[in-house]
């Protein structure tokens, strides 16, 4: 994935989600997409943040996006 999909995927999730704003993903290309349609496959950013709630406590959020080849986030799923 080239560096301007990377960052419209981003900035596409920083305004929906503004909770993982600075939240930097992990990236990888899913390799069973990637054979059945002739390398060009899904990519799989993970974001992971520390949210502070009540009582100086830390919830842990975790969010999965899924993105094809041209930048169109296709699916998104976080944690509670």
């Amino acid at each position: 994935m080239n560096q301007t999909l990377y960052k419209k995927v981003i900035d596409q999730i920083y305004r929906r989600y503004p909770e993982f704003t600075g939240a930097r993903p992990k990236v990888r290309l899913q390799k069973s997409t990637a054979s059945q349609n002739g390398g060009n496959g899904i990519y799989l950013f993970t974001f992971q943040k520390n949210v502070p709630i009540d009582d100086n406590k830390i919830l842990p959020r975790w969010m999965r996006v899924m993105v094809n080849q041209q930048g169109k986030i296709l699916k998104v799923s976080t944690s509670r």
